[in-house]
């Protein structure tokens, strides 16, 4: 079939269409294009498919299929050129650089600029290396097994994959002396429909690849009606004819969102768009590396299969998250940056965006526009709305309650955690990839989910995800008791998601020094309650206390002159009724904290419960800038450092505990957290 379905040129006022077949002429009533006559022929003559060629005399010749392909593609080319050439043209070419391409080229409303535009592009100059090294070495590459290398981009939603592909496309092809085309396959002219449409009508052998080639037409400017005839070959040596290209030219086109062919398959089982990534590539080697194709998916694992599918080897560029702290450096955002010295909660918001583009250059002043006291006033109803604002824009609110609620108990349970399909999740845009690998679920959906008010009466792990992000809200100077709040939410959190599963204390307190003869199994008690926390005025009354203790519930004394312990948390040793008690101290602070001075603290209250035939260990939360510590300092217990912290309380996002005490070791071990913090002393509470 005909690559260009162009409407055949009337010879009267009623266009009189002929068709030849097997040496006879036959006038094709009420047909106006090459799709018209392709069905009346098939209609007349009886035929599954039918191939056409449009001669001089204004005919269309019928050509069987199965005779002299190679020759039948050489004529459609020409054809098609020739075609192209007659046809009146208002605008010519625009070539990516501003220039124009000579004045005997005439193009039929061909749109080659992206019609995208990307607010901000932060430099990413690690993935833009890698991907002129890519497109220098096409040539030998190729030479060294026939088959040329896929480069492929991904990560989750908003996470700037569009703008790569747009400057790889306009900025970074044209300055290496390349040509560069971008299409999507979200929004735009609608190409995903164009392509299943043209898939109907493809034959088996090259269907996927020539259902794309319909796409990129319509991309380039055709009329829908008249690509879906199309074939890959013929559009490619179209485009480069179109583009001026020689033989040492390289044609680059960007396809950025290959997975939303999948929406309309029929057969969940049958990956769309790998297959189609295989077919199109198959295709791309006949042109020796002259045409190079980069795709772009949510999963990095539709890419590899893509190019295994097709044999080939594949670069993949796999899109972390920025730096959090990159909002310093947006001039959009400096309002933000004031706001968060003056707000911890603000702050907080900041750092909840994790350095996630969509969510900083368009959630924030969608935030701002529906809130535009948020900067002034930043109430929890506020924050609230803030939230709802950004996921509404980043298109993060498409998750239903269950999905959330089921993905979240088992986000915070660590052994289910080690068995969660990451690959669904990413599909769904709630792993956001951080610069060091580490791969958190996404902390806005987190807290929208923690803080929906759609529930009346949370459950326990959303009440206790709440106030853990409340507290960290608050945290500044003098603010130690807000962060001994956070632990003992997030020891709720970790106890509610595991639902009395035998664990040991090692794989619990994880990130932290452990001592190994912790490793025996327990269970973590569950008072029968949503909210697991009990105050106290104090450690004084061993009955009271003990008593909470047996029924599962985290003690926590209000009495800011307690001696040595924040809170108590029970287990029971697995099998048994044997009660242990976790006695937790938190030192908050930058100086160095001396392991005999937290002993001492410690032992009042290991007394009063060891003479009740508890089991007492101590645990210590601590932030001083320690690399390492002796197994001495934590025999019989567990501690943690500020890196062995970090560690432990990732799985919440990046929280301003990290940043505001952040020191030298942590640092090194994840330099990207410098610059996500503000000036302490500046922060007030709300």
């Amino acid at each position: 079939m005909s690559l260009d379905s162009q409407q055949v040129p009337p010879q009267a006022a009623v266009p009189v269409i002929h068709v030849k077949y097997k040496g006879r002429r036959y006038r094709a009533p009420q047909c106006e294009n090459s799709s018209s006559v392709q069905r009346w022929v098939c209609e007349k003559f009886k035929l599954a498919t039918a191939e056409l060629e449009y001669e001089d005399d204004g005919a269309w010749v019928v050509f069987d299929s199965d005779v002299d392909k190679d020759g039948g593609l050489q004529a459609r080319t020409s054809w098609l050129l020739q075609v192209l050439e007659k046809e009146p043209a208002e605008k010519k070419m625009r070539v990516e650089g501003g220039c124009e391409a000579p004045s005997s080229v005439q193009i039929p409303e061909l749109k080659i600029c992206s019609i995208y535009r990307v607010k901000a592009f932060v430099d990413r100059k690690t993935m833009l290396d890698k991907v002129q090294e890519y497109l220098q070495q096409i040539p030998s590459k190729y030479k060294e097994d026939g088959k040329l290398p896929m480069l492929g981009c991904s990560g989750m939603k908003g996470i700037g994959k569009t703008a790569m592909l747009v400057q790889i496309a306009e900025k970074v092809a044209p300055q290496m002396g390349k040509k560069g085309l971008y299409m999507t396959f979200n929004g735009g002219p609608g190409l995903t429909n164009i392509f299943h449409r043209a898939l109907k009508h493809k034959s088996a052998s090259k269907a996927l690849a020539d259902a794309f080639a319909a796409a990129l037409l319509v991309r380039c400017g055709y009329k829908k009606d008249d690509a879906y005839d199309a074939e890959l070959k013929p559009t490619i040596l179209w485009l480069q004819q179109k583009l001026c290209c020689t033989n040492e030219d390289t044609l680059v086109i960007c396809v950025d969102e290959i997975g939303d062919l999948q929406c309309q398959v029929q057969e969940p089982t049958f990956n769309m768009p790998s297959a189609t990534m295989s077919s199109v590539m198959n295709i791309a080697n006949e042109f020796e590396g002259q045409v190079v194709f980069i795709f772009s998916h949510i999963k990095d694992s539709v890419l590899l299969t893509g190019a295994s599918g097709s044999g080939r080897q594949v670069l993949s560029l796999q899109l972390p998250a920025l730096l959090p702290g990159v909002w310093k450096e947006l001039s959009p955002l400096h309002i933000w940056q004031n706001a968060a010295s003056h707000h911890p909660g603000i702050h907080q918001l900041l750092l909840a965006c994790c350095g996630h583009p969509r969510c900083l250059v368009d959630g924030l002043p969608a935030a701002l526009h529906e809130r535009p006291c948020l900067l002034t006033n930043p109430n929890e109803a506020a924050l609230i709305e803030a939230r709802n604002a950004i996921m509404r824009t980043c298109k993060f609110n498409d998750v239903t309650n269950d999905y959330m609620r089921g993905m979240v108990y088992r986000w915070f349970n660590h052994y289910e955690q080690d068995k969660m399909d990451l690959g669904e999740m990413d599909a769904k845009g709630l792993l956001l990839l951080l610069p060091d690998g580490t791969k958190l679920l996404n902390p806005l959906m987190l807290q929208f989910w923690a803080k929906n008010i759609k529930f009346q009466v949370p459950n326990a792990m959303q009440f206790h995800l709440s106030q853990i992000y409340d507290a960290d809200a608050v945290l500044g100077p003098n603010t130690e008791k807000r962060m001994e709040a956070l632990m003992f939410h997030y020891e709720a959190v970790l106890r509610v998601a595991l639902a009395g599963e035998p664990f040991s204390l090692t794989d619990f307190y994880r990130g932290g020094y452990v001592d190994s003869t912790l490793s025996t199994k327990v269970t973590a008690i569950l008072p029968s309650v949503g909210n697991i926390v009990m105050n106290v005025d104090n450690f004084q009354g061993k009955e009271q206390v003990l008593g909470l203790l047996r029924q599962g519930w985290i003690v926590v004394s209000t009495d800011t002159s307690e001696p040595g312990v924040e809170f108590l948390s029970p287990y029971k040793e697995h099998g048994s009724d044997k009660l242990l008690v976790a006695a937790v101290q938190c030192k908050f602070v930058k100086s160095k904290v001396t392991w005999k001075d937290v002993s001492q603290k410690l032992q009042v209250v290991k007394d009063s419960l060891e003479s009740k035939n508890v089991q007492v260990l101590s645990v210590v939360y601590a932030t001083p800038d320690q690399s390492t510590i002796q197994p001495k300092t934590y025999q019989d217990s567990v501690y943690f450092t500020e890196r062995g912290l970090f560690d432990f309380t990732k799985r919440l996002g990046i929280l301003r505990l990290h940043v505001m005490k952040l020191g030298t070791a942590l640092k090194s071990q994840h330099e990207w957290l410098e610059g996500s913090q503000v000036e302490e002393m500046q922060v007030q509470q709300m």
